[in-house]
């Protein structure tokens, strides 16, 4: 079931303060409860990924420094 108007827009702007603040902002939503709202997310100048299964991911924060998630 689809979440409210409002409750998405609290959602969107919730993520875009968190990408104000920080250059990284994981989503974790393992029941898939909130993917369409996620999908429906279209923030400016920002790569959405989406990880599924047990991929890592790979951050770097600088040319000397790389962070991995698991």
């Amino acid at each position: 079931m689809p979440a409210s108007p409002a409750t998405t827009t609290r959602i969107h702007d919730s993520l875009d303060g968190a990408l104000a603040r920080k250059r990284v902002v994981l989503w974790y939503d393992p029941s898939g409860e909130w993917a369409e709202d996620f999908d429906n997310y279209q923030p400016k100048a920002v790569e959405k990924l989406r990880v599924e299964g047990n991929e890592s991911v790979t951050v770097r924060k600088s040319a000397g420094s790389i962070r991995h998630i698991k």
